[in-house]
């Protein structure tokens, strides 16, 4: 039989090669999870960049917004003060229109009234006598009946109906367009607060906001139709610029 020490000696070999092994395999474990731990903090570096580029953008999207929704709003108040003057000439025009009517109708009457108590053999005599194309004209015009309902033409009305009336639909059509950036503006800001907390891998978030961009480039081309506040007429918006 041989001796222990010799026995122990190729268990003590044996178990020298199991520890180098043990060492060379922690320090391949380490070395990988040193070089993963890199490309992780690489990759986040990168959705970082990322994510602070997008926010740059949104930011400027937020300045442009701002910008024409304060244009919007300056319009709309230069329209609320053309209304308002609309209104009131209107409110002269139909005052001065109804004094005119009522002395004709006051004239009307008298003048009948006259006639009818007159003989009519001196009617007879005062018209040839006075016969001349303005008092034809007259008698004719006083035997006229009254229309039941008072008419104005637009063009008698001495103020620039065209041009308020564009600006009455600009104003209108851009009211709505501001309402809706606006709208846009708040899916965005939503997005980016969402996607920042979601997404792992920022392509598939840079690829839904620039579906949203494109949602909001399309809903900006799209016609509104609207009605006038005045005659209810419904016209488009692309007619805003055409000339009445």
């Amino acid at each position: 039989m041989g001796s222990p020490r010799a026995a122990s000696s190729p268990s003590r070999a044996i178990t020298e090669v199991c520890e180098a092994k043990l060492r060379l395999m922690e320090g391949s474990l380490r070395e990988l999870e040193s070089g993963k731990a890199a490309a992780l903090e690489e990759e986040i570096l990168r959705t970082d960049a990322k994510l602070e580029e997008l926010g740059q953008l949104a930011d400027a999207a937020t300045r442009d917004l701002r910008e024409d929704f304060e244009q919007a709003m300056e319009l709309l108040q230069s329209t609320r003060r053309v209304k308002e003057h609309m209104l009131v000439d209107h409110r002269q025009q139909l005052g001065n229109v109804a004094e005119r009517i009522a002395a004709l109708r006051s004239a009307r009457d008298e003048g009948l009234k006259a006639f009818e108590a007159a003989d009519h053999a001196e009617m007879v005599s005062f018209l040839s006598k006075h016969a001349s194309t303005y008092s034809q004209e007259c008698w004719q015009l006083l035997a006229r009946p009254l229309p039941r309902s008072i008419q104005v033409p637009l063009d008698d009305i001495p103020f620039e109906v065209a041009k308020r009336r564009d600006l009455l639909r600009e104003a209108q059509c851009s009211e709505k367009l501001a309402s809706m950036k606006n709208e846009v503006l708040c899916d965005i800001v939503d997005a980016l607060r969402q996607e920042r907390s979601t997404h792992a891998d920022t392509r598939e978030y840079a690829v839904e906001v620039e579906a949203l961009l494109e949602a909001y480039a399309t809903e900006w081309e799209k016609r509104f139709d609207y009605a006038c506040s005045y005659c209810g007429q419904v016209l488009e918006a692309a007619l805003a610029n055409e000339p009445y």
